[in-house]
């Protein structure tokens, strides 16, 4: 998802997403020092699903490599 740097509160920053023109906040602490009001980002959601096929095929992977 694209979303652009909206403005920026005490913790947060005002997201918007580009597509939908929602906004949302999100925690300052997240975001790279180097971000500015103006800035285009862009927003992955990974889920605990994602996350875990990420290890399995790691770990096929893993094992692919010590058989060959």
């Amino acid at each position: 998802m694209q979303a652009t740097i909206a403005e920026f509160q005490e913790t947060n920053a005002i997201v918007q997403l580009t597509e939908t023109g929602h906004r949302f906040a999100f925690p300052i602490k997240l975001l790279p020092d180097d971000i500015s009001t103006g800035d285009e980002i862009e927003l992955r959601i990974i889920t605990k699903k994602d996350i875990e096929a990420d290890k399995i095929k790691n770990m096929k992977q893993l094992l692919q490599e010590l058989i060959n």
